[in-house]
């Protein structure tokens, strides 16, 4: 092939002229591939723009503007394939709403939220593609309400509602006695434990109800000692110090700060024991059962992760300068006397000194003067200029963001010292501290639940004026305009701020003393020039939301927690083994668990709210001499 190239040189230059011809029409294409690209941008076509800047970066990688323009494009895309899938899975289509959402993880795969919104989406499906997969979602928000820590629970032999009827009134502990025998557990009293007499009637009722009626109409409680058995004890707070065990127990907090959580703790359940870790983020609670149990869901409900905001600035700034000289001016404002020669070309050659003896053979061909020339002045020039910055912030809520286009500009301090110094004289020292100016934004987002954004907004706009003289020092100006508001916006809605006008006019003047003051005639003696600067600033702010805080049902929830004097984590009722969570009156689902038909059997658990309640027991003391009996009337 080189031996070729050299026999034949011709080939040569046509190698390289086809090459060079590839080079400019690779160029070109690319250029015009940007083109399509910018126009998709500006219609908001964001998957033809990405389209576009990949082909025209395929046909030159190394040009940054292809680079930049593509990251844009990119997660204009992103966002909006993550908008769809949002609203697609909102609407029950959850095999669209899955390809969006992989369409805006391959976009950008730095949205955090789109990716775990797509793990959700995958889950949900693949849930509902096996045998009564939609039952199960509710069953596994079923089993993470269940998952608490519990100390031991009652687990009777029989859990068939059945009847027992006391009339007239009865020693308590046998009243426990038969519940006991009746339901298949076994029954311990606190020796303290006074045996009054209580008449009451349970009917229907299972054996978790059956004892907590009991047990609120004699001021009782017991503790679970296994799942046959438990101890009765009358219900003080010294007793309650005795029987009800503590538990230890540590919480890793991933989001929340600790002393947050520590003082919620102590605020709400007036849990004094705890420990915290703030090297480890963590918290130790020593604690009864059920407040642990309350605290873990109180943890679980604020240790969350912040929401995450991406806002895309967009600064214009439009300068025109128009500048005005008209008028008559001289090359110089001054008269200039001296000797000199005149040479063979018709110049003049200065003669800068002479003897005194040649003084008297001077005449006035050896003088000159030197008069300005005249110059008009008729020109008229304007300009424009745009300076376009396109920066992104991404911030946490709560956080603040600032953004500084501009310059440092030193400004002088002068300070005196009078000490170590002779005779107590005083020697000025000058430092320098250096202030920002230029475009400076600050932004504070919070994100609502209707993904609304609200963003506290300081717009500042500084520049160097005029040079000011202060004393014996000069010092410089610099003026300030400042912006700050507060406004609501949706997820991609964009706000704009304009109207932020800087007009500077000078204008300058010179002429030929008094000449240029006569009326009419003056303006031929004298020169006009005239400067007008336009400053206008535009700002838009769209603010799209990347992370959203990850808030289930569960966490919206109501929470029974007892009473004032008595905090426990399921209220009143208590610790049994039951096959369902505890309802309350603020549940869904609570009325559907009510006895139905005539026949039915009532499965709630103790605590779901039916149309009537039992009302509390009535304490008789019975006369000495009345006979007791126990009625047993089974279901």
């Amino acid at each position: 092939m080189y031996r070729c190239l050299r026999s034949n040189p011709h080939i040569l230059v046509f190698v390289v002229a086809a090459s060079l011809l590839m080079g400019v029409v690779g160029c070109t294409t690319a250029k015009k591939t940007a083109n399509e690209g910018d126009d998709a941008f500006a219609h908001q076509n964001w998957d033809a723009a990405v389209y576009h800047y990949l082909q025209a970066l395929a046909e030159d990688p190394e040009n940054i503007d292809y680079k930049m323009q593509l990251t844009f494009a990119r997660q204009k895309a992103a966002q909006k394939h993550f908008q769809n899938g949002l609203a697609l899975r909102k609407l029950g289509h959850l095999l669209a709403a899955r390809n969006e959402l992989q369409m805006a993880v391959q976009l950008d795969p730095t949205n955090q939220y789109a990716e775990q919104v797509l793990e959700d989406v995958r889950e949900e499906m693949e849930i509902l593609s096996t045998p009564g997969g939609a039952r199960k979602l509710e069953e596994l928000k079923d089993e993470a309400r269940q998952a608490k820590v519990q100390p031991p629970v009652l687990n009777p032999k029989s859990t068939a509602p059945i009847t027992l009827n006391f009339p007239k009134p009865k020693p308590v502990k046998e009243i426990y006695n038969a519940i006991g025998k009746a339901y298949g557990f076994n029954v311990l009293f606190d020796p303290k434990l006074k045996d009054d007499r209580l008449a009451i009637e349970l009917r229907d009722l299972t054996a978790e109800q059956s004892l907590e009626m009991v047990m609120q109409g004699a001021g009782h409680f017991y503790k679970v000692l296994d799942e046959r058995s438990i101890i009765i004890a009358d219900d003080t707070p010294q007793n309650r110090r005795e029987y009800e065990d503590l538990v230890i127990k540590t919480f890793f907090l991933s989001n929340a700060e600790v002393k947050d959580i520590d003082k919620l703790l102590r605020s709400l359940i007036e849990a004094r024991r705890l420990s915290t870790n703030e090297q480890l983020n963590s918290i130790t609670l020593r604690d009864t059962a059920d407040k642990v149990a309350i605290a873990e869901k109180l943890i679980r409900i604020n240790d969350k992760a912040k929401a995450e905001v991406l806002i895309d600035v967009e600064i214009l700034i439009m300068a025109s300068t128009k500048n005005s000289n008209m008028g008559t001016a001289l090359s110089t404002y001054n008269f200039l006397f001296g000797l000199g020669e005149e040479t063979a070309d018709g110049g003049i050659d200065p003669i800068d000194s002479i003897f005194v003896d040649q003084i008297r053979n001077l005449s006035s061909s050896n003088w000159f003067v030197n008069v300005p020339s005249v110059l008009v002045n008729l020109t008229k020039a304007a300009g424009e200029a745009q300076v376009l910055a396109q920066p992104q912030l991404r911030v946490t809520e709560g956080e603040k963001a600032t953004l500084m286009i501009g310059d440092e500009v030193p400004i002088p301090v002068t300070s005196f010292n009078t000490s170590n110094t002779v005779g107590g004289s005083v020697v000025p020292i000058t430092s320098f501290q250096y202030k920002d100016v230029g475009i400076q934004i600050e932004v504070e987002p919070r994100v609502h639940h209707n993904r609304e954004i609200t963003l506290d907004l300081k717009v500042e706009i500084s520049n160097v004026g005029e040079t000011v003289k202060v004393g014996e020092t000069e010092a410089i100006t610099i003026g300030t305009r400042t912006i700050t508001s507060v406004i609501r916006l949706k997820s991609g809605e964009s706000s704009m701020l304009a109207g932020l006008i800087r007009r500077d006019k000078t204008k300058g003047v010179t002429g030929t003393p008094l000449l240029m003051d006569i009326p009419w005639i003056g303006r031929l003696f004298r020169n006009e020039n005239i400067t007008n600067k336009d400053l206008d600033l535009v700002l838009t702010l769209t603010p799209q939301i990347i992370r959203f805080p990850d808030i289930d049902e569960e966490d919206l929830a109501p929470v029974w927690v007892g009473t004032e004097s008595r905090i426990s984590y399921s209220g009143t009722r208590p610790r049994v083994q039951s096959g369902r969570a505890p309802q309350g009156p603020f549940d869904d689902n609570a009325s559907a668990q009510e006895q139905g038909d005539a026949g039915e059997t009532d499965k709630r658990p103790y605590g779901t709210p039916a149309s009537r309640r039992p009302t509390a027991p009535r304490r008789v003391t019975p006369p000495p001499a009345d006979n007791q009996g126990v009625d047993l009337v089974p279901p």
